[in-house]
């Protein structure tokens, strides 16, 4: 029951404005006797002539009301490439150059040590004489103590800290090495396991009692592979994927990835930038060379286009078998391009079923058949049940799929292998070519998971893991490293780029795969290198808690069909595509959360606002129906700040699509939003980001108050050449600014932006602004120190149609979509504007209109083109109450 709430009827009118674009016009006065939502779609399914729409009611604590509407008028069924991808988000890695900014370091108390591998090239010991120049007490540990498990037990005591570096027999020069394999590298990362796992308890404990570090230095090439110009050693990569797992499990521990360039040859100039990384909390992963510092950041951006480059003769390999994901890519390959594709994984190809189970697909009549026919008369625990039942139904499972890729008309073969068994592999492989042909395409999809934290974690554990992705990846690019593939396809995880708790095999795994990508496509110049680091699928390997995991970092499942058709995406690029790219992951740049530094000292999440008259007193301005709310042009500032702090050597253009889904009221004290980036699109020389606006509390009722598309461009275009039409103002303004503000507005002093009135007609109105003052003036903590726009402006033309509604009507409006703001120049003039209101169409509920904002010399400073706003007579009761 909607009871009185003006406000809440206005969101309603504009929601259904937008989910059911043609529905007739509702009179005011029917809206006013409507006073609940079944009876508002009760009678707007009678309006239509549609059948009855289903209807679902959300409230959350905050009694906010969030309506979700599905009716049955024909709609577009979602089959095409363009619209399937629609479910699914591709963010690549960018590299943002940042001095350094020295904040408050942590403090390791005095009773513990911190412990340093000492790596033979002096880095170590510069390392080490850096912190104890900052009174830290340090301790190298020899190399040969490092891989003696049992001894680096005893040596570890009351640990503060542990930095490891790797040691100088894995800095040898690439290019006099035949392969980028090496077994020093590989049992390094699983020693650095081991001293993490041994260290975990004292560093936690440190932690929590001062200050707790945990810290690798790689040499790779200054920016963790992304210079494109291949690696040194790129297993040393899966260091990272260590430090980002220990940084999601050890909260209050300072923990730091650094990438030094191999080139930096200055080891005192080189150990005390890392020091000062090393004791400052901050971005986990930092790239050091001598003249710049970069970070790695997350950004949205379209798949590429093109073609695949392979025919039905092309022999592609795909490993992680014929169930699942590694399934679905590969029906959707061979749908597409008809290669021969030889599927290998752990699971035997299965024998026919049993009689007694033949079609039957009940889960507990298929058990009980088990019960009978492979244990008569025998005691058997659910247990034995669900093993033998799982045999069953994995082999239906890929009896299922090979029927259904061969059904493409593609050459299908599965092979029962460990793709770590490298004679055998090396066989297979052998067969295959003298049957098929040259093998063309890799695509490495195998992978297993053994979740545990990084202090219970047993290397036994870690092998199985980390072996399966690494080991399996080496015995496949060994075995063909003669072949002259047109295509390597690595299955990596988001894991790598993020962390996870729980899977510190599978992060570094993972992390490795994705810098022997890069150097794979560095040396392999006919050859398209992919490594996708996924997020967690709606199927595959992610379980109930894993899906949890993965929602609290704000990562959504990707669908099989969209994450099948985005690996199609990805091969059609060419070489100069991203290597590494991020597939379904929502969340923000790798960036440490909560490093506690001191009871008073804590980073906070970046895009986060918490709203209140304290923070914003700018909302003391704008009461409505007795409540602060935060006007739409302050959202339009947000959705600007955001877009460009996202792309910050770009320049805001234009806000398109913006839509108030859900007013921001201050029902209680304070209120958090989120803003949240989605799609990016390139178009011609503008670049596009989607953004919503979202409520920021963790937990609760997903509430999103809007949504727009963010306009970007490096400078910004000619404005476009406007005359005033004489009729809009041949008509005087019966009310003096002052009567206008206590009579028909609701805005207080802070937000009277309209100095003027030149004059109102039926086609518009045309009026004076002010400009605003600087942000300090209206927020307490400005996130910058200009406005992009001019939220003043905005609002004062806000207040022209509910002016100009008032006068026409007799009713007063609110805002409720733009479809476009264009701005012409980066900040508006100080001395105020000259606005004209064009209305184009007026209903009995809404007016549709134009803005233009002219400079003192009629230049054209900004548009809004496709402005809308609600009207509603029980507005006016909300405006008085103001």
């Amino acid at each position: 029951d909607l009871g009185i709430d003006s406000i809440k009827r206005v969101e309603i009118l504009s929601s259904f404005e937008e989910k059911m674009p043609g529905l007739p016009q509702v009179s005011n006065e029917v809206m006013g006797e409507l006073k609940t939502l079944g009876q508002i779609i009760d009678y707007l399914a009678e309006l239509g002539h549609a059948s009855k729409p289903y209807k679902s009611l959300h409230v959350n604590n905050d009694k906010d009301v969030s309506l979700d509407v599905s009716y049955t008028y024909p709609s577009k069924h979602k089959e095409s490439s363009e619209d399937i991808m629609d479910d699914v988000e591709r963010q690549i890695v960018s590299l943002v150059n940042k001095p350094f900014e020295m904040g408050q370091q942590i403090v390791i108390p005095k009773d513990r040590t911190v412990y340093i591998l000492d790596d033979k090239t002096g880095l170590g010991k510069e390392i080490a004489g850096e912190l104890e120049n900052r009174d830290i007490r340090v301790e190298l540990i020899p190399g040969d103590l490092f891989a003696d498990t049992d001894r680096l037990k005893e040596k570890l005591n009351d640990v503060g800290g542990l930095i490891i570096t790797p040691d100088v027999d894995l800095l040898t020069d690439r290019f006099n090495q035949k392969t980028i394999w090496n077994e020093k590298d590989e049992q390094f990362l699983k020693n650095s396991f081991i001293a993490a796992n041994l260290a975990a308890k004292d560093i936690i404990h440190s932690a929590s009692n001062g200050g707790g570090l945990f810290v690798t230095i790689t040499r790779l090439d200054g920016c963790f592979g992304f210079s494109g110009q291949g690696v040194l050693h790129p297993l040393q990569g899966g260091l990272a994927g260590l430090v980002k797992t220990a940084s999601m499990e050890w909260e209050k521990v300072c923990c730091h990835a650094i990438d030094i360039a191999p080139a930096w040859k200055d080891n005192k100039e080189a150990a005390i930038a890392a020091a000062n990384e090393i004791l400052n909390p901050g971005p986990i992963e930092v790239g050091l060379d001598k003249k710049s510092r970069c970070l790695l950041m997350l950004a949205p951006s379209p798949p590429p286009e093109g073609k695949i480059l392979l025919n039905e003769k092309d022999v592609v390999i795909v490993t992680g078998g014929a169930r699942g994901v590694t399934a679905a890519c590969s029906y959707t390959l061979a749908k597409h391009a008809r290669p021969t594709i030889i599927l290998m994984g752990r699971s035997p190809l299965p024998a026919p079923e049993p009689h007694w189970i033949e079609g039957i697909t009940d889960e507990a009549a298929i058990k009980k058949a088990i019960i009978q026919n492979e244990f008569p008369g025998q005691k058997v625990t659910p247990v034995k049940v669900g093993s033998v039942f799982n045999k069953y139904m994995a082999g239906r499972e890929i009896m299922k799929n090979l029927s259904r890729l061969k059904s493409t008309g593609a050459t299908v073969e599965y092979i029962s292998l460990d793709v770590r068994n490298a004679d055998f592999v090396i066989s297979v492989l052998e067969e295959i070519r003298k049957n098929y042909g040259p093998i063309q395409g890799l695509i490495h999809g195998a992978g297993v998971l053994e979740d545990r934290f990084i202090v219970d974690k047993t290397i036994e554990q870690f092998n199985k893991v980390f072996d399966t992705k690494v080991k399996g990846l080496q015995v496949l690019l060994e075995a063909t490293r003669e072949d002259k593939l047109k295509y390597i396809v690595l299955f990596s995880s988001v894991a790598a780029r993020m962390g996870n708790k729980g899977q510190v095999d599978y992060a570094m795994a993972n992390e490795v795969l994705n810098k022997i990508a890069q150097q794979e496509a560095f040396s392999r110049k006919d050859c398209r290198v992919i490594s996708i680091n996924w997020g967690p699928w709606d199927g595959g390997m992610v379980t109930s808690s894993l899906k949890k995991e993965f929602s609290n970092m704000n990562i959504s499942l990707i669908p099989i069909k969209a994450g099948a058709m985005s690996m199609l995406y990805e091969m059609m690029g060419g070489k100069d595509s991203p290597v590494e790219v991020v597939i379904g992951a929502t969340m923000a740049p790798n960036q440490k959360k909560n490093v506690v530094i001191n009871k008073n000292q804590t980073t906070s999440a970046p895009f986060e606002q918490e709203i209140n008259t304290t923070n914003y007193p700018i909302l003391k301005s704008h009461i409505l129906g007795g409540k602060p709310v935060v006007p739409f042009a302050i959202m339009s500032e947000w959705f600007g700040h955001a877009a460009i702090s996202w792309n910050p050597k770009l320049s805001l253009f234009g806000i398109d699509d913006m839509r108030l889904l859900s007013g921001i009221k201050l029902d209680e004290e304070k209120r958090k939003i989120r803003l949240i980036p989605g799609k990016i699109k390139q178009k011609n020389k503008f670049l596009e980001v989607d953004i919503e606006l979202v409520n920021g509390i963790q937990n609760s009722t997903r509430t999103i108050y809007s949504k727009a598309r963010a306009i970007l461009c490096d400078k910004p275009s000619a404005p476009p050449v406007f005359e005033i039409s004489r009729q809009i103002a041949e008509t005087t303004y019966s009310k003096t600014i002052e009567d206008a503000y206590k009579n028909v507005l609701f805005h207080g002093d802070m937000l009277r932006g309209i100095q003027k009135i030149e004059g109102y007609s039926a086609k518009g109105m045309i009026a004076e602004l002010i400009s605003a003052p600087k942000p300090k003036k209206w927020l307490t903590n400005p996130y910058r120190d200009r406005w992009l726009g001019d939220p003043l402006v905005m609002d004062a033309a806000h207040q022209m149609a509910i002016l100009w509604c008032h006068e026409i009507t007799g009713l007063v409006s609110l805002p409720s979509y733009s479809a476009a703001y264009r701005q012409y120049q980066k900040k508006f003039p100080e001395n105020g504007v000259k606005a004209v209101l064009e209305v184009s169409e007026l209903t009995d509920h809404k007016m549709t209109g134009n803005f233009t904002f002219l400079g003192k010399n009629k230049n054209v400073v900004a548009t809004i083109t496709g402005y809308e706003a609600i009207m509603d007579a029980s507005l006016i009761k909300a405006f008085k109450n103001a």
